[in-house]
């Protein structure tokens, strides 16, 4: 890597984290969300991010580029959704063990 990922550095695409193991936070635009294992972080492009590995965590991530996305929205037959409602008071980070919980 040619920049440490423990320091703030803006992202050039669209990133989701899902934690398997561990616990800490993530700092997303100049801000701190605690996540546990079952997390789910959102990272939108452009967003200051860093990652806390000191810790040991687990999980797995998948990146999205822009013509990823640009490709679903033509493709979309619903016209609301669009990825500009993810906007700053958009939650990061979604503990999947409380979702569950509610739907069962």
């Amino acid at each position: 890597m040619s920049h440490n990922p423990n320091k703030p550095h803006r992202v050039h695409f669209y990133l989701m984290l899902y934690i398997e193991q561990g616990e800490g936070a993530q700092f997303i635009d100049f801000k701190h969300y605690s996540f546990t294992k079952g997390s789910l972080i959102f990272i939108n492009k452009n967003q200051i991010q860093a990652f806390s590995l000191n810790n040991k965590i687990q999980g797995k991530v998948i990146l999205f580029i822009q013509t990823y996305i640009e490709q679903i929205q033509t493709n979309m037959n619903v016209s609301i959704f669009s990825l500009n409602h993810l906007n700053i008071s958009y939650c990061h980070i979604f503990h999947t063990q409380s979702i569950i919980n509610k739907i069962v």
